[in-house]
């Protein structure tokens, strides 16, 4: 039996027409969410921000322009670039780094982690490696150093029978780009509020707070998560050490 090889869907991105157009679609609401972000976070001038899985750099930029010193990540260069020239145009400070969520390379440096739709979270191929996005996140932050980041909402998914293996929450994609030789498998996992909770938990951050997202909700209204919301915030707060390694 054959085996396609496995592809990141932030790999992919490089990869499929038009995926720099798709993220800008959300270009639009980045000043708004870095206004929630800084509020919610209680985010001061010169503290440390690392934006991981940071894309085209939208929500690094904002962050700069309020004067946070900012560290974009993200696995695809073409991104990168993109964050590159958008931090020029405005004349802005911010670090970008190349690098794999499950393996940041900054340690108990940073004031915050943020991760805005993050694909690298959502779209691992098993809960192993989405385990070490975790623990990476955590181990990023100093004591009391701040977490928010989004993801999709599982209450939803299973609600519009979304997810075809209920026993991992996980939904596999095969397609063909052009771009690519053989078929990409891409996996889509909503989680559960609690399923992060826990294991954020186990590496010293606990939940602060958790929010509803939909297209038409403003993050400053800070809904309560209900079943019609498509994603939701998690927000926590490191206290210490790992409760169990």
């Amino acid at each position: 039996m054959s085996h396609e090889p496995f592809v990141c869907h932030w790999a992919l991105d490089d990869l499929a027409p038009g995926a720099i157009e798709f993220l800008r679609l959300r270009d639009g609401h980045a000043a708004d969410e870095v206004e929630f972000i800084v509020e919610e976070l209680g985010l001061r001038p010169g503290q440390l921000v690392l934006d991981v899985a940071c894309g085209l750099g939208r929500h690094s930029v904002e962050l700069a322009a309020r004067g946070l010193r900012v560290v974009g990540i993200d696995l695809s260069p073409a991104f990168l670039r993109e964050a590159a020239q958008a931090l020029r145009v405005r004349g802005l400070p911010v670090s970008l780094i190349q690098a794999d969520a499950r393996l940041l390379p900054l340690k108990q440096c940073a004031d915050a982690v943020i991760s805005i739709w993050i694909s690298a979270l959502t779209e691992m191929p098993d809960d192993a490696q989405e385990l070490r996005i975790v623990r990476s996140l955590a181990e990023a932050l100093k004591p009391g150093g701040r977490l928010l980041l989004t993801t999709w909402n599982a209450f939803r998914a299973v609600q519009r029978e979304l997810v075809t293996d209920l026993a991992t929450m996980r939904t596999e994609l095969r397609f063909r780009v052009k771009e690519h030789q053989g078929e990409i498998r891409r996996y889509v996992r909503p989680f559960f509020p609690s399923e992060l909770a826990l294991a954020f938990l186990c590496h010293g951050v606990r939940t602060d707070a958790i929010y509803g997202i939909s297209d038409d909700n403003p993050w400053a209204q800070r809904q309560a998560l209900s079943e019609e919301h498509a994603e939701y915030i998690f927000v926590g707060t490191k206290t210490g050490s790992a409760q169990h390694r």
